[in-house]
């Protein structure tokens, strides 16, 4: 079996497991680690050829699995992956790929979330220079000013040469993703539903566009509708793949202000607009813990 062959095998069968519910994404997330030994991203020709992909335990727990017996579980029913090898073939054939996070084109700043997903679906590809990118973020109701903020910041950002990162809702992802393609910047969105949804509708375009000429991103089932869990895992994968989250207009309870904390949490830089922001008491706290820091202008941000 080539390595490609036993890469495909590999995807088909993780996504019957997140299909199939029968184990939790975070336990599955952990049985890839001990099968690409200990957590290191794995080249597929070097993968060893007795293990059964077919096979792969949808009950089994890591907590009493060591990487030696992954190898050695005997007794597993045959599994037919036929429809899940034509699913992804399906979707290459119109531009969306499939990763797996223990492989080696995996991007590896999304393992830094807590709960890191199992697998992304994206168009476009992952670039390097992607780690300088930044989330511009905020409310879905937004200010005329949170507006022309968001807009102004993105299109500076595109003259800087760094990517621009967002979410995708309306409001402040919007305007900031739409400024960053009209620049001819680098745009990355990080959706909260399945790769062959978009939300809200009227985004579709948007995300059209993206998907052609940037880099569109979920962690989601393709099919898979928005959800009230989906938006903060969002949140998170965005805040890891982006070199620093930037609030633009939010409230205490808004997607971006977690996304500012976990920016925080997990070491990336944190910048909070200052004209808008100032006046949320969130953001002073974050900015006098030294957790964060006001700014103005692109030319603010290091």
């Amino acid at each position: 079996m080539s390595s490609l062959e036993r890469a495909l095998l590999a995807r088909a069968s993780v996504l019957r497991q997140a299909q199939d519910g029968s184990i939790s994404w975070s336990q599955l997330t952990k049985l890839l680690a001990h099968a690409a030994k200990a957590g290191a991203v794995i080249d597929w020709g070097d993968f060893p050829n007795d293990f059964s992909w077919s096979g792969f335990p949808a009950n089994a727990s890591p907590e009493v699995m060591n990487q030696s017996s992954l190898f050695e579980i005997a007794e597993i029913a045959e599994v037919d992956l036929d429809p899940y090898v034509e699913h992804l073939e399906r979707l290459q054939e119109i531009d969306i790929k499939f990763r797996l996070c223990i492989e080696e084109d995996f991007p590896s700043r999304v393992t830094d979330v807590s709960s890191p997903p199992p697998f992304l679906f994206f168009t476009g590809e992952f670039l390097d220079g992607d780690s300088e990118g930044v989330a511009v973020i905020g409310t879905r109701r937004a200010s005329r000013q949170g507006l022309e903020a968001a807009s102004r910041i993105a299109g500076e950002l595109v003259v800087e040469g760094r990517p621009v990162v967002s979410g995708l809702a309306a409001g402040i992802d919007t305007a900031a993703l739409s400024s960053s393609l009209e620049n001819g910047g680098r745009t990355i969105a990080v959706i909260g539903t399945g790769i062959l949804q978009a939300y809200p509708t009227e985004n579709s375009q948007l995300q059209r566009t993206i998907a052609d000429m940037g880099l569109l991103i979920s962690q989601f089932l393709p099919n898979a509708a928005p959800s009230k869990a989906s938006f903060p895992m969002r949140n998170a994968v965005m805040a890891a793949y982006a070199d620093a989250s930037l609030v633009i207009e939010a409230g205490d309870r808004s997607g971006a202000r977690m996304q500012a904390r976990i920016s925080s949490e997990m070491g990336r830089k944190v910048f909070l607009y200052e004209p808008i922001m100032a006046s949320e008491g969130w953001a002073v706290a974050m900015v006098n813990d030294g957790k964060a820091r006001f700014v103005t202008t692109a030319g603010d941000l290091d």
